[in-house]
């Protein structure tokens, strides 16, 4: 019998710890993804010699679209399980999309100039938001704000 009661007690530490790690390996692995994504939208700019846009799906909240209107077209959503949303934004508004330029170089997805963007995805259960920064040429990178 104490056996049993302290296996419930150790049961009920675990449970939460696990639903907590398996939320956050998930919000990396969609922060992972859409990194991913976004390399694969600048060579395809810069080796096709066109534009490509990166826009968030507005059919779908916690979804993002590559490319829509090109040959390489990619529609991405998280686990709804998960409750993941993503968010685009400049250093002074939010905006609807990146488009990477044959150049490697970014603009708004209106052709208008940008100096950078940031992306975050974010969770409802835990804490952790993580930013995905794209700069001027087109080079993407990932934090954690915890």
């Amino acid at each position: 019998m104490v056996v049993i009661t302290i296996m419930g007690i150790l049961l009920s530490i675990a449970i939460p710890a696990f639903s907590s790690w398996r939320e956050r390996s998930a919000l990396r692995s969609a922060s992972e993804t859409m990194i991913a994504h976004l390399k694969q939208a600048r060579h395809y700019a810069m080796a096709e010699s066109r534009n490509v846009n990166v826009t968030l799906d507005t059919a779908s909240p916690d979804g993002y679209t590559l490319d829509s209107g090109g040959s390489h077209a990619l529609s991405v959503e998280f686990d709804d399980e998960t409750s993941n949303t993503i968010s685009f934004g400049s250093s002074t508004t939010n905006i609807a999309g990146i488009r990477f330029k044959s150049d490697g170089q970014i603009a708004e997805t209106d052709g208008s100039s940008l100096l950078g963007a940031s992306i975050y995805l974010e969770s409802s259960r835990v804490s952790d938001v993580w930013k995905i920064t794209v700069n001027r040429v087109g080079r993407a990178y990932m934090t954690v704000n915890p």
